[in-house]
Order: structure tokens, then sequence, then C-alpha cells
């Protein structure tokens, strides 16, 4: 394989605490998605057409990419960032 193209994404399609996390390709329609959890509360998805680098953040703040509220588990431990259980949204 090899380096087709480098798209940068700018403000204001990354967040400005933006924790970019997944990236899934959509080649039936030629897209792809970024999961950026932000903040929480600016998590969102990023969409980019390969084809132009036409890009754009959907979704931000929708219920469905924010954090629930339940301690994240792992082998019986909870996460914890900082002091607090850790709270991620889309990933």
């Amino acid at each position: 394989s090899q380096l087709l193209r480098v798209h940068y994404l700018p403000r204001p399609i990354i967040a400005k605490e933006a924790f970019l996390n997944d990236l899934a390709i959509d080649e039936k329609r030629q897209r792809i998605y970024i999961t950026d959890t932000a903040a929480g509360t600016d998590a969102a998805l990023i969409v980019v057409d390969p084809q132009t680098g036409i890009q754009r953040r959907v979704l931000e703040g929708h219920a469905s990419m924010l954090p629930e509220e339940l301690d994240m588990v792992i082998d019986g431990r909870t996460i914890t960032l900082g002091e607090k259980p850790a709270r991620i949204g889309v990933n």
C-alpha cells in the first residue's frame, strides 16, 4: 500500500479539546468517518469525502455521541481519568 492523500482537519472541523479516536472507511459511499470524543459534550463524527477533501462535523452534542452515566469497568476495575470514573462518548 502507499500514501495517496493527506487530509488536514482544521478547526472548526476538530474541537478545541479534540480527541480523534477511531476511523472507518465506507467504500460504498466513498466516505471516511472519524470519531472525536472531544471533551464529552463536544463529541461528534467527522465525515471526509476522500475524493474532494470536503469535511464536515456532524452530530456534535447529540445524545448518541455523548458519554453515558456508566462507569467504565475493565477486568472488574473501574477506569478513572484523574480521580473521576472515565466517561467517554462516541468511540
